[in-house]
């Protein structure tokens, strides 16, 4: 167990990232509420998207749904677009297949309990990554309380539990700006950074700023520029121990 569970193993900082992801995933469960995890819910745009490509079209197949309120609908020669980024609806395909259609499948639940404790995971095992490679004085119990903070005490509570179409975009594009920083890392893993990257643009364009860490990260790591990592100047005393 020890092997397993000892201070600094891999294993033990994947564990604990996953039971901060279980965690999350039950208290904003509740927070939600029964309708919202067990219904579809009224913005479920991307679902519209997926069950559209799953008929082989752009344009959504009944229109804009009445429940909806014609609320951020792009009509154009008389057919309905769903007009936001793409990719949660990719996540959404396979699910909204299964389900039949877009109102058998609860969109809500897809984002608020399996996809809202991703991000604060991820964040968990950044931090750690920051810890284990000297370029943060903060402790195990920092990190998880930090992760705990983002999840609980950020606009991201807010934004997860609403699970619809706007916020269910913030979810993803947080989850994999998250993934893709872990990858970027001392360019660790270059190909998981670039698809990372590439889906959170089809998210959310602005993912795209995230680009230049990845160059920087990797000239870093093979010296071709000055480490410039801003904690590695600062010592964890006085003042500044309440922020590093």
């Amino acid at each position: 167990m020890h092997r397993y569970l000892g201070v600094d193993t891999r294993s033990r900082r994947l564990l604990l990232a996953l039971a901060i992801y279980v965690f999350v995933g039950i208290v904003y469960a509740i927070v939600a509420g029964k309708e919202r995890i067990t219904e579809h819910t009224s913005y479920n745009h991307y679902a519209h998207l997926a069950n559209a490509w799953i008929h082989g079209r752009q344009d959504l197949v009944n229109g804009a749904p009445d429940y909806a309120g014609g609320n951020d609908f792009a009509v154009f020669n008389g057919k309905t677009y769903i007009s936001f980024p793409p990719f949660p609806a990719a996540l959404m395909a396979p699910f909204v297949a299964i389900a039949g259609s877009p109102e058998s499948f609860q969109d809500g639940q897809f984002i608020i309990v399996w996809l809202g404790g991703v991000a604060p995971a991820l964040l968990f095992l950044i931090l750690e990554t920051l810890r284990m490679t000297k370029r943060s004085f903060r402790s195990e119990r920092d990190n998880l309380l930090l992760s705990a903070l983002f999840a609980f005490g950020s606009v991201y509570f807010f934004t997860a539990v609403e699970g619809t179409v706007w916020f269910a975009a913030h979810v993803v594009g947080t989850a994999l700006s998250a993934a893709f920083l872990l990858a970027a890392l001392d360019a660790r893993f270059p190909l998981l950074a670039g698809i990372a990257l590439s889906a959170g643009w089809m998210t959310r364009p602005l993912m795209l700023l995230w680009s230049p860490l990845f160059l920087y990260e990797l000239l870093r790591h093979h010296g071709r520029v000055e480490d410039t990592w801003p904690l590695r100047h600062f010592r964890r005393d006085g003042a500044l121990r309440a922020f590093f």
